[in-house]
């Protein structure tokens, strides 16, 4: 859990979030991963599900371009 509360606290607090931009359904990753560190599993799922529509089919054929612009991916 420590590692998810770094990663929240070092994103870009007042702009919208690389990711988030780069996600071609707009995810609010902040409010996605807040609700996950808060151990809020059912309200981050239902966040995803109302963002992305089928999460099922677009967990596995997303290119997660989210990914290449994180900010924070050289943390690991």
């Amino acid at each position: 859990m420590a590692f998810l509360h770094e990663l929240v606290r070092d994103c870009l607090q007042d702009e919208k979030a690389f990711c988030t931009v780069k996600c071609p359904f707009n995810l609010d990753v902040r409010d996605f991963i807040g609700k996950l560190q808060q151990g809020r599993y059912n309200a981050a799922y239902k966040t995803y599900q109302n963002t992305v529509g089928f999460p099922g089919i677009v967990s596995v054929l997303c290119p997660e371009p989210c990914r290449d612009v994180c900010a924070l991916k050289e943390k690991g």
